[in-house]
Parts: C-alpha cells; sequence; structure tokens
C-alpha cells in the first residue's frame, strides 16, 4: 500500500497540472488561430486591392470606343497610322497609370501593340510563348487574370491581365491589358 500512494500522489498532480495548463493552452491555441485569420485577411485586402484596381482600368479600356473603332477600322487605316495612333494611347495609359506596360492584341492582324509600336505578330506556331492569346480566346472569358513569364521583360514573372475587346454585335476584335 505504501508504494502506491506515491503513485496515487503523482497521478493526482498530474491531473491537477492538466486541468490548470489545459485552458491556458485553449487560449492560446484559440489567439493564434485568430491571429493567423487576422494576417491571412490583410493578406488577402492587399492582393485584391492591388488586383481590383488594374482590373478595373483593363475592363475600361476593353470598351473605350476609341480602341473599338480603330480595331473595326483597322483595314482601311494605313499600318504605321494605326500603330501611332494605338501607342500614342497606351502610351498616355501606361504614363496615367503606372504601368510597366499596356497592350493591345488584334484579332484581325495579330498584331501585339505596346507604347512602342507593333512588338510583334502573335504566332504560337512559332513562339510557344503566344499560345496564350488563342487559350484566352477559346476560354469565352471576357477577363483572365494570369502570371507567366514575360517576353518584354526579360523573362521575369509577371502578372497579366487581359481583357476582350468587342465590338457592338459582341465579336471579338482583340484583347488589352
Amino acid at each position: 500500500m505504501k508504494q502506491k500512494i506515491p503513485v496515487i500522489i503523482l497521478i493526482a498532480a498530474s491531473l491537477v497540472l492538466l486541468a490548470l495548463i489545459t485552458p491556458s493552452f485553449l487560449h492560446n491555441k484559440k489567439h493564434e488561430l485568430s491571429n493567423n485569420q487576422l494576417v491571412a485577411s490583410h493578406i488577402y485586402g492587399l492582393i485584391a486591392g492591388n488586383i481590383e484596381r488594374p482590373i478595373g482600368i483593363v475592363s475600361g479600356l476593353s470598351s473605350d470606343e476609341f480602341l473599338i473603332r480603330t480595331l473595326e477600322d483597322e483595314d482601311n487605316l494605313n499600318k504605321k497610322t494605326i500603330e501611332e495612333m494605338i501607342s500614342a494611347y497606351l502610351l498616355s495609359v501606361k504614363k496615367q497609370f503606372g504601368y510597366k506596360i499596356s497592350y493591345v492584341v488584334s484579332d484581325k492582324t495579330k498584331r501585339f501593340y505596346t507604347s512602342s509600336g507593333i512588338e510583334k505578330i502573335v504566332n504560337p506556331q512559332n513562339d510557344p510563348y503566344d499560345n496564350w492569346y488563342p487559350m484566352f480566346l477559346d476560354s469565352e472569358y471576357d477577363l483572365q487574370v494570369n502570371t507567366e513569364r514575360d517576353q518584354m521583360s526579360d523573362y521575369n514573372w509577371s502578372l497579366f491581365i487581359n481583357s476582350r475587346i468587342k465590338d457592338s454585335d459582341g465579336n471579338t476584335l482583340g484583347v488589352c491589358g
């Protein structure tokens, strides 16, 4: 019986200690979970805030009457004239909003316009980086956000926001971003 008393005392002390520690442990876990949710919410807010503005701008560009009319009249305008018009427009967008690049791809000619002029002709058969264009058009989405390596920026990872440019009948004229 004398040998059982230290074991009983040890078990009782362990139970008392466990009873004292458990609420503190549960409180710390609850507090930690609350902090994690707060941090996650803050990060989400930062990301959403940094993406919502460019999405709004690109959506506005895709419905801009200047771009729509210019792409509709692309066959009737001199290549150099249309290049200068779209490049000047994209330069003003780039300067106004402080973006690294703004672009328009014509669906008729596959010309990839930037503020510097025609950068290239989009051709997925010759350049695998151009696969984004037919994939976007096939998706039926009007707006898409994705990340990939940017050819115009030494293949650095970049965030692209693409928006479909449509005429009044809903036909795709091109993509801007």
